[in-house]
């Protein structure tokens, strides 16, 4: 805090017609509560050796809870000041940033590796403040959530990031690391059942895009540019992840009606997949260094984007939902695909087998017998890959350390849950399930576990067992997530990959 100068200490007395000054309390006397006579400076600081903290509540320029900000030397002290409060020393930022490499990543590789390892050992002497920020996001999701407490603010590291970032936002230029650390953070809102927060962490995240020019078509064209094709690589995978949140916000949280952010932009043409980029390089012998990582979510957050669009509005998206399942199911089958394809396959074809899809299009010139019985069958393999994850994670070591360390996804938490009431509402129906029980008893168990990691599978296993208990006509619990269908969306303009997406998309 500023002291007060001797000159304003010893101003002569407001006249009648002014208005008294505010006292001045002695900031060292009230934090050790002891009696103060404010003087400048106060007798008992004289007695103790201290120095004498004044506040002036009058003061305009006093910055209050950011005095420290006001008082540093610039934008990358702060940021890099607040990592070392929350880690004490260089070994331990290191620690951190390994953890998160170590698990997150694994599934959501949005961050080059390479570049931050590179700049925390070259550049740590003056850290520019965007990379000391990401590295905060970073590792604000690959730790475990903070235990419940009933004082105080519960989580006063996500706070503490959560208001850096927003220092840094307003401070430095938009770049693709504040960008990067916005996305991360509404990730672990949303992974920490946090759903308005994550909503509007996902808002700002598209703003961003927008900024940057993602939303111009200019900005995907690539010429002979090599050195642009891997960077536009590095923005195809970003903008794809930012889908795929935006999608599990939509689909995680059943009882929320807000709209999605991405849906119904009109982008043209429609952003590449990142393994676009790959193909396009390969023509050239280029290899790239982030060649070899493999983003699986990105074909999920185009599978579940095209599922979306379809149940919002079946007349415009021109597709029946077999063609879409055809698209989504050998993603959904393979071992490396992750949980957002198989939600997709689960959301698109419950709607049939419930019956809630008419077929009155000539082009769908199935009967309703064969659509539902192709849903069903589609439908149970979906619930044998998400029952195989639930019994991993209960049975074997292994996959209990991969949750601890964040190298599973929170979505396959509603990915059990989903499974789970479909099979209560149609075990003894469509699906003809015997072993029904004894699946949704092993899923609802593998939830306990994910909730332990992602605290957004608490609803989930609440909502598991209050559905279990209206099957066997207990007393239901109280669930605190109802499982109400998707709302309807706006239509996506977005299509299904075609043989060269760079080419311009057409109406539907």
């Amino acid at each position: 805090m500023r002291r007060l100068s001797s000159s304003t200490a010893s101003s002569p007395p407001a006249s009648p017609q002014q208005e008294a000054p505010k006292p001045r309390v002695c900031l060292e006397c009230k934090r050790r509560k002891r009696g103060c006579d404010r003087k400048f400076p106060c007798g008992s600081c004289v007695q103790f050796g201290k120095h004498c903290k004044y506040r002036d509540p009058g003061d305009p320029t006093d910055a209050g809870l950011y005095e420290p900000v006001f008082r540093a030397k610039d934008i990358n002290s702060v940021a890099i000041g607040t990592l070392l409060d929350i880690f004490a020393n260089r070994r331990r930022v290191l620690e951190a940033v390994a953890e998160y490499f170590a698990g997150v990543h694994a599934w959501f590789p949005i961050v080059d590796r390479s570049r931050v390892e590179q700049e925390l050992e070259e550049s740590w002497g003056n850290l520019p403040a965007e990379t000391s920020v990401l590295v905060l996001c970073m590792t604000l999701i690959a730790r475990p959530p903070a235990p419940q407490s009933n004082k105080g603010i519960h989580d006063a590291v996500y706070h503490t990031v959560k208001g850096v970032l927003s220092t840094v936002q307003s401070t430095v230029a938009l770049s693709i690391p504040l960008l990067q650390s916005e996305l991360l953070l509404a990730l672990y809102e949303f992974a920490q059942n946090k759903p308005l927060h994550a909503y509007l962490s996902v808002g700002r995240c598209l703003h961003m895009t927008r900024v940057l020019g993602w939303h111009e078509q200019a900005f995907w064209c690539l010429g002979g540019d090599i050195a642009k094709a891997k960077e536009l690589k590095r923005c195809s995978l970003l903008w794809w992840a930012l889908v795929y949140v935006d999608c599990l916000l939509n689909v995680g949280y059943q009882d929320q009606t807000l709209p999605m952010h991405t849906m119904g932009l009109a982008i043209f043409p429609a952003v590449p997949l990142p393994a676009t980029f790959d193909d396009y390089l390969s023509r050239y012998g280029v290899q790239d260094p982030a060649g070899a990582v493999s983003f699986p979510e990105a074909s999920s957050a185009l599978s579940l984007i095209n599922a979306l669009q379809y149940l919002s509005n079946p007349a415009l998206s021109g597709h029946d939902p077999r063609a879409l399942s055809e698209q989504i199911l050998p993603h959904a089958q393979q071992p490396s695909g992750g949980a957002g394809a198989i939600i997709a396959l689960l959301k698109l074809n419950s709607a049939d087998l419930l019956g809630s899809i008419h077929l009155s299009s000539p082009a769908w010139s199935l009967d309703a017998h064969h659509t539902q019985a192709h849903a069903a069958h589609v439908i149970a393999s979906a619930i044998a890959r998400v029952h195989a994850k639930a019994s991993e994670m209960i049975e074997r070591p292994e996959a209990r350390l991969l949750l601890e360390r964040g190298a599973l996804e929170p979505c396959w938490g509603f990915a059990m849950c989903y499974a789970s009431q479909l099979l209560l509402s149609h075990a003894d129906g469509a699906l003809l399930d015997p072993m029904w029980l004894a699946k949704v008893t092993s899923m609802r168990a593998a939830l306990e576990k994910v909730s332990k990691r992602w605290r957004i599978a608490e609803r989930y296993c609440a909502t598991v067992q209050t559905a279990l208990d209206n099957k066997h006509g207990e007393v239901a619990r109280p669930a605190t997530s109802s499982s109400a269908a998707v709302s309807p969306q706006a239509s996506l303009p977005f299509d299904p990959p075609v043989n060269y997406p760079f080419a311009r998309r057409t109406s539907a």
